[in-house]
């Protein structure tokens, strides 16, 4: 029995039923408290009421400080990646990829106890690098990843590195119809004197 609200009465009489629910709880579908009972010769038999505890559902959108657990950042969580794109010539590009990850509490008014639903998911979308003449980047292609409430933070760098590049120097005879005398092979790398 949570809760007993008594009820005096006579025989032959009609008397008024306060509606106590106690705080924290609410009636269970179907069930009322009568608004008035009439005693007979023998009284009146007991009436039971059942209820249940209250529960509030509880929005990312709205949190609250009261009870403990479902505050903003108890429902809420930002997680980002960094990309930093180091060109060989020019400063650096940085793209910060955020998602935000969401969650409900259901709180027991009378306990107090917290249930949480699960995290909700996001994606890191793929990041291709630009192309840069005659330099390769580290990493061609940032995969998409799938963010969950147990992902860090993440940060990728891409550089460039110079492709490697050959040349030749062809010596001519000027006096002889431009007959190849020799050849000098030359190797290096993008932007190397």
């Amino acid at each position: 029995v949570v809760h007993s609200t008594k009820v005096n009465g006579k025989t032959d009489q009609t008397v008024k039923v306060p509606s106590e629910v106690p705080a924290g709880w609410k009636l269970v579908d179907g069930q009322t408290v009568p608004g008035e009972l009439a005693f007979g010769p023998d009284g009146h038999a007991n009436v039971t009421v059942k209820i249940a505890h209250q529960h509030l559902i509880i929005n990312p959108e709205n949190p609250v400080d009261n009870p403990a657990g479902v505050t903003k950042n108890d429902l809420n969580k930002t997680i980002a990646r960094t990309i930093n794109v180091r060109p060989p010539h020019g400063d650096v590009k940085m793209i910060k990829q955020t998602v935000h990850l969401t969650r409900t509490a259901d709180v027991d008014v009378v306990t107090k106890q917290v249930v949480y639903s699960k995290w909700t998911t996001s994606t890191w979308e793929s990041y291709t690098a630009p192309q840069e003449a005659g330099y390769t980047p580290t990493l061609s292609k940032v995969n998409a990843v799938t963010v969950t409430d147990q992902t860090k933070p993440a940060t990728v760098d891409i550089s460039y590195a110079a492709n490697p590049q050959k040349t030749q120097i062809n010596y001519v005879d000027d006096d002889n119809q431009q007959k190849l005398v020799t050849t000098v092979a030359l190797a290096g790398k993008t932007d190397q004197t």
